[in-house]
């Protein structure tokens, strides 16, 4: 992704809750890829970075020199240290999930509180967006009640082939889905989440039909699940279509792969999502009669850059809020709470199964399950 220079005054900025690896250390100012939420902002025209709140002394510290912006201990330090009634544009939340709750309630009441002065825009917050359900379900409806914008970084969304591909599959170009397989690893709630926001994203909510294995690959409290689900594309010849879940062990090696069949082909998102492989059908050059896949086209994702769209994303974003009234209405949000909550739904419903299943560690509690996983 190629951006246009970085101008001295950029108009809108961002304050980064969390100086860990996805917030600052992933990548510096001089990484080729831009990983981070810190580099894409500074390297954006429209941005500029205003610090940090991060409470452990070390990572702040690191956070600070490299970027070379202020960090505070805390939120509440960042906000009493200016007397600006509007502290910044988006709010990014890179804290570990189980703090991802109690923020988000403070960031909605202090809007809330000031809505006058309007403290900030959006909240731009790392997946997973809370810890559980219930959780999520909450803040849906207090961030509706108080009309905060939040959307969420499941980062394949924000590619432009991504959504390119999304737009195909619902136009059906390729007609209805036949069926398909998803394989992951390292987790359910952690990169399983990552192929059900896609799922989400092609074909609207789904049914957990049967969960089959679970294995703790990575996380003690995130278990791989495989199982299968049952999706209904709008508008399909057919009323359903069924994907398997498949887990690979990611203690043999990274694996993320979505791979889908329909009428007229096959679309394959491989070598970690980095491609899309297009398949189309022909006759079989071997066996009269038959038909065959073959692959006709593909294409870089450009997953390296998932977080320089994102934030560009944002910057046409925010011209819609006020006081920045450029555009009539405003930009509909990739990845906004609603969407998100039918993949937290989703994940809580095979993870209810495996447990129904007997598939779980008996002795790890459900919300321990999932708070005790960090972004990363």
């Amino acid at each position: 992704m190629t951006l246009p220079p970085k101008t001295t005054h950029p108009p809108y900025s961002v304050f980064i809750i969390g100086a860990g690896n996805i917030a600052a250390l992933q990548d510096t100012p001089h990484s080729s890829n831009i990983i981070t939420h810190a580099h894409a902002i500074q390297a954006h025209p429209s941005f500029r970075l205003l610090g940090f709140a991060e409470p452990d002394p070390n990572t702040r510290q690191i956070a600070t020199e490299r970027w070379s912006v202020p960090s505070y201990q805390s939120v509440e330090d960042w906000i009493s240290s200016t007397t600006t009634q509007h502290k910044a544009d988006v709010i990014a939340i890179a804290a570990p999930t189980q703090e991802h709750f109690p923020l988000l309630v403070k960031l909605i009441d202090w809007y809330d509180e000031n809505k006058e002065e309007r403290p900030f825009h959006l909240i731009f917050c790392e997946k997973p967006l809370v810890a559980d359900l219930a959780q999520a379900e909450t803040i849906l409806r207090h961030s509706q009640q108080k009309q905060v914008p939040i959307c969420v970084n499941y980062s394949r969304r924000y590619l432009p082939r991504i959504q390119t591909l999304s737009q195909k599959i619902q136009s059906q170009d390729w007609g209805a889905l036949l069926g398909g397989t998803a394989s992951y690893g390292k987790g359910l709630f952690n990169n399983g989440s990552h192929l059900i926001d896609l799922l989400v994203y092609f074909f609207g909510p789904m049914e957990v039909k049967q969960t089959l294995t679970a294995v703790y690959d990575h996380f003690e409290f995130d278990p791989s699940i495989s199982g299968v689900l049952q999706v209904h594309p709008q508008d399909s010849a057919n009323t359903s279509a069924f994907i398997y879940l498949q887990t690979i062990d990611c203690r043999a090696y990274t694996h993320f792969e979505l791979d889908l069949f329909f009428e007229r082909g096959r679309i394959k998102l491989t070598d970690l999502s980095t491609q899309i492989i297009e398949y189309t059908v022909q006759e079989s050059s071997l066996y009269s009669g038959y038909r065959q896949l073959a692959s006709c086209q593909t294409e870089e994702t450009q997953i390296q850059s998932a977080m320089s769209f994102a934030y560009n994303h944002l910057a046409s974003y925010l011209p819609s809020c006020s006081p920045f009234p450029s555009q009539s209405h405003a930009l509909k949000l990739i990845n906004p709470i609603e969407e998100t909550l039918a993949v937290i739904q989703t994940c809580d419903k095979i993870y209810q199964s495996a447990r129904d299943n007997n598939l779980l560690d008996n002795n790890v509690p459900k919300a321990a399950a999932i708070t005790e996983h960090k972004t990363c």
